[in-house]
């Protein structure tokens, strides 16, 4: 009787397999660091943005309690103020107290956002309305 052939094993080597694991292991080490990097990043602008609506949100506060909202120079909030979201280890400082009257307007100012580890942000407060503006000067020092 004649000898069968036999077909050659399909699939992959071992040393193929751990070829491409090493592969695949290589470039998510490369790539991870990177992802880390950009999820911080979308943190922060996601938490500058909610303290940019909270700040351009206290004009009409104001004027809906019918009270003025006062804003000290490291950025208390007095006793008629919402507390803004500022996260953990971050500071506002201002130039000089903002005020908000009971009527919604305001004098204007400059809030300096601090958070480790990043530049300072600076804003504008625009009087009368209170519009939250970016600020091309230097932060305070």
């Amino acid at each position: 009787m004649p000898a069968r052939a036999t077909a050659p094993a399909a699939g992959f080597t071992l040393v193929e397999l751990l070829l491409v694991l090493a592969l695949v292991a290589a470039a998510a080490g490369l790539v991870a660091p990177q992802l880390l990097r950009w999820v911080d990043g979308a943190r922060e602008r996601a938490a500058l943005e909610a303290l940019r609506s909270a700040l351009s949100a206290l004009p009409e506060q104001a004027f809906f309690a019918g009270r003025a909202i006062e804003l000290g120079p490291d950025g208390a909030a007095g006793p008629a103020a919402p507390a803004l979201p500022l996260p953990e280890g971050w500071a506002l400082r201002l130039a000089a107290p903002l005020r908000y009257e009971p009527n919604g307007m305001t004098r204007g100012g400059t809030v300096d956002v601090l958070a480790p580890g990043r530049p300072p942000v600076r804003w504008r407060i625009e009087p009368p309305a209170g519009r939250v503006r970016d600020d091309d000067a230097p932060p305070l020092r």
